[in-house]
């Protein structure tokens, strides 16, 4: 299973994403528009993959719109800009039902998949990977189309509703895909999901809240979770032998820097631990890279 790792691009955060040897990260278009820009601030990184989001919801929310030429254009100039051993992963452009804020029609909701729809055909035409997302409350025939036309495909739960509707939501995708049809959870960063569901990919961005907030998840092999607080030393010297393991040689200050990079490192290992699970139960997706 791939931990993709969500943020707003930032010279700080390739810096240490790299430091950490993670390979695989999400940056939203709605965040940056200019290539040359983005390149730089990577700073000679080169993870293995590299997901481009169009931020689609952030711009929805507040009335705006991304428009499918543009995109699309970025898209193709980042594909050849990136060191050609990066594997480039194009989300497709959603269109959003109704307006933020209101409760959208089923007429809506119809129309917007149909929309949505039509922009992965027009990227998939510039001979990008796309991954078209299915949404929670789109009719289910939307998740047999997607299939048939991509080998990788999106599962995103709906925001607005509790983890038991998601898991709800998610078993009915998981009744219908078998593991011929890689996934990737949206926005699906917990264990809880994660060791549910045979899932390729799964971005996160929580490793940041983490780091910013000093209050650090613990992932270990029998799939329980601890939390520590990174400035009880008391607290942190506990679970010594777990950090040591997973790369880190001597406690810093209590900065940002620190409390990010143990953050990260604590997800790298949820990426270990939940890739050993699916591998003992017979789903392992290494086996095709």
């Amino acid at each position: 299973m791939r931990l993709v790792f969500a943020f707003s691009p930032a010279t700080q955060y390739f810096n240490l994403l790299n430091k950490c040897g993670v390979e695989n990260i999400l940056i939203s278009y709605n965040f940056i528009k200019d290539v040359d820009r983005l390149i730089t601030m990577m700073n000679g990184y080169v993870p293995k993959t590299f997901m481009l989001d169009s931020g689609a919801f952030s711009v929805w929310s507040q009335g705006r719109s991304i428009d499918i030429d543009a995109y699309k254009s970025f898209a193709v100039t980042l594909r050849e800009k990136l060191d050609p051993s990066i594997e480039l992963n194009v989300v497709n452009l959603d269109v959003l039902p109704g307006k933020f804020g209101q409760t959208p029609t089923q007429h809506e909701r119809e129309q917007s998949a149909i929309d949505g729809f039509n922009n992965m055909l027009t990227l998939k035409r510039e001979g990008l990977k796309v991954i078209h997302v299915y949404h929670q409350h789109e009719n289910i025939a939307w998740l047999d189309k997607i299939r048939e036309h991509l080998p990788y495909i999106g599962i995103s739960p709906a925001n607005d509703v509790s983890m038991k509707e998601k898991l709800a939501f998610m078993d009915s995708c998981y009744a219908r895909i078998t593991t011929t049809v890689k996934t990737h959870g949206f926005a699906v960063t917990s264990p809880k999901q994660l060791y549910r569901y045979p899932l390729y990919s799964a971005d996160s961005s929580s490793f940041l809240a983490a780091g910013r907030f000093g209050r650090i998840p613990l992932f270990y092999d029998d799939l329980s979770i601890k939390s520590l607080d990174y400035k009880d030393k008391q607290d942190v010297l506990k679970h010594w032998d777990y950090i040591k393991h997973i790369g880190i040689e001597k406690l810093g200050a209590d900065s940002w820097h620190d409390r990010t990079e143990l953050s990260i490192r604590t997800y790298l290992e949820l990426e270990r631990v939940a890739t050993k699970l699916w591998k003992s139960r017979g789903v392992d997706w290494s086996v095709d890279n």
